[in-house]
């Protein structure tokens, strides 16, 4: 059985409110040793278990959970890869790790047990048209996003960053290297990633809801279930109301939002946006980027989004990479330390513009007019 653990009855494992570590018998009568993961569940959560989690409610408490022989891996706090064994109801408590040990241990099954959801090692891609000179678009392109994180691509125009994200959809085939979801090599279009575009790619003809569960359709979804899936959609995007619209009756804003839908609805451990908000005016694009952080941490998908701009990709993502000219490679990555969650005039802090003039300084040189 897979999933997150849940936390634990305060009153019953923890009178005193306490620190401790659960060990018991698994499902198959065997010792969990329990020494590999730390889940904490307390109000404010460390860095590395910082994503929404369905199971999370916020208390005084903290429950330390590890399996042995396991491949371990993080969905917005915890998941696995494989079989969980199931505490009986023979669990004990012991005294928990220090702080210390903890942090010590969780670094370890981070690095240790945890690959990440996308991987990929000295890719490389030539375009090779007839009758013109090759263009290298990739070389020795490198990246890792783990589960739930939102990594933002920055680099000038031309560099590589859409064909990538086409790699990375399975659209095109690269020359050489590896890239991998969750530890599988991609050898083609799938269900794990989905794709939201610059320009909407809406069906004039079909209505808000038919847009959005176009991707159920194509899968082979009943009527009813799609329409169930759709129907909730519609109100996390904030489109409730406007069901039956066409799209030529809707805002680009509006419109955008349904692409969204439309890709979430198919459920992707995977969600690549490709400039999706550069269509807009100023004001949309501002709103657009609040309701994405919203949506995504409601939705907990891994995101990989391409933009040009700077702020953008510090407003929304734990990570920005900055790609360099064509051929493009990774040529710095910055982690955003700002917390979540974020809200607009955090903008205008001397942190946020000491991060955007940082990057900004590593971008300038790539760029060329």
């Amino acid at each position: 059985m897979n999933g997150p653990v849940a936390p634990p009855d305060p009153v019953e494992l923890y009178p005193d409110g306490m620190r401790r570590v659960v060990t018991g018998m698994s499902s198959s009568g065997r010792c969990c040793a329990l020494p590999l993961i730390t889940e904490s569940w307390r109000g404010r959560r460390r860095t590395s278990e910082r994503k929404s989690d369905p199971s999370y409610t916020p208390s005084n408490l903290s429950l330390e959970v590890t399996y042995p022989r396991l491949n371990i891996g993080r969905r917005c706090g915890m998941f696995w890869r494989g079989r969980r064994p199931e505490l009986s109801h023979h669990a004990t408590i012991i005294p928990a790790r220090s702080e210390r040990e903890s942090d010590t241990l969780d670094s370890e099954a981070e690095s240790s047990c945890m690959p990440a959801c996308i991987e990929g090692r000295n890719v490389n891609l030539t375009f090779r048209p007839p009758n013109r000179r090759p263009v290298r678009a990739l070389h020795g392109f490198d990246i890792d996003v783990e589960e739930c994180e939102f990594l933002s691509i920055v680099g000038p125009s031309g560099c590589g960053k859409t064909t990538f994200l086409n790699v990375l959809l399975g659209l095109v085939k690269p020359d050489s290297g590896e890239l991998r979801i969750r530890g599988k090599p991609i050898s083609g279009p799938g269900t794990d990633r989905a794709m939201v575009f610059q320009e909407f790619g809406l069906l004039p003809w079909r209505t808000v809801l038919n847009n959005i569960e176009l991707g159920l359709e194509l899968k082979g979804i009943p009527v009813e279930t799609r329409r169930h899936i759709s129907r909730r959609f519609v109100h996390m995007v904030g489109l409730a109301g406007f069901e039956g619209h066409y799209p030529h009756e809707l805002s680009g804003g509006m419109k955008q939002r349904v692409g969204l839908a439309r890709a979430l609805a198919t459920d992707p451990d995977v969600l690549l946006m490709d400039e999706p908000f550069a269509a807009l005016d100023a004001q949309t694009r501002d709103v657009m980027q609040v309701e994405l952080l919203r949506i995504w941490q409601e939705a907990r998908k891994t995101v990989l989004f391409v933009t040009h701009q700077i702020d953008e990709a510090i407003y929304l993502s734990d990570r920005v990479m900055v790609m360099t000219k064509r051929p493009g490679h990774a040529k710095k990555i910055f982690t955003i330390k700002l917390p979540r969650p974020r809200d607009y005039e955090m903008r205008v802090t001397r942190e946020f513009n000491d991060l955007k003039l940082e990057i900004w300084q590593e971008l300038k040189d790539e760029i060329t007019v």
